[in-house]
């Protein structure tokens, strides 16, 4: 009677460790619309355009867990444990959101000719991770990403853009963060780039 009961207790067991496995897995974010690519691309300031480039280095168990990443609410790229992406950017006044377990909004006025290096900083939530826009100096930038894997975008393969309604919604509330304490979003919003290499 005691075995049956054990048997019984350790099948339970191993039904949740299975459903609790398939949440985890689905909590890992969607489909992955990037690639890896080689050669990896000369990073070099543009003329016309800014170049932003987005990095993420982290703890183990994170390392699945993908990050879409949009610049004013259009997909931009994704991120996994160690690789980063380059994107080009016009002159002006952008919003970049990060869609983890949370969305994280920066505001940045990004400059022809300069090149703005971003940690995609990642961190425990509840169930899942939650992340960060972080700048970062060149030299932090260029020591992570000789250990990191280049990742482009697929546009034959390309993700959903945020929605109109999401897109605005952190509009509004990255300008009431800011209203409350200017200081909020400081680091990103005065953050200014290379213009040299």
């Amino acid at each position: 009677m005691v075995s049956v009961r054990r048997f019984v207790l350790v099948k339970r067991l191993l039904i949740c460790l299975g459903l609790s496995l398939a949440l985890l897995l689905t909590a890992c974010g969607g489909s992955l619309y990037m690639k890896t690519t080689d050669p990896r691309p000369v990073l070099a300031a543009k003329s016309n355009k800014a170049v932003l480039v987005i990095i993420r280095q982290e703890r183990v168990f994170h390392d699945k867990f993908i990050i879409d990443n949009y610049l004013d609410g259009k997909m931009i790229g994704q991120t996994q444990s160690k690789c980063y992406f380059v994107t080009e950017v016009k002159p002006g006044m952008h919003y970049l959101t990060a869609n983890a377990q949370n969305y994280d909004t920066a505001l940045i006025n990004f400059v022809a000719g300069r090149i703005y290096f971003l940690q995609q900083g990642t961190f425990q939530g509840y169930h899942a991770v939650t992340t960060r826009y972080i700048p970062m100096t060149f030299t932090e930038a260029k020591s992570q990403i000789q250990d990191a894997a280049y990742f482009s975008y697929s546009a034959a393969n390309s993700g959903n853009d945020m929605s109109e309604k999401d897109f605005q919604n952190e509009k509004d509330k990255y300008e009431k963060e800011v209203k409350a304490d200017p200081n909020s979003h400081k680091d990103t919003s005065q953050y200014q780039g290379y213009g040299r290499l």
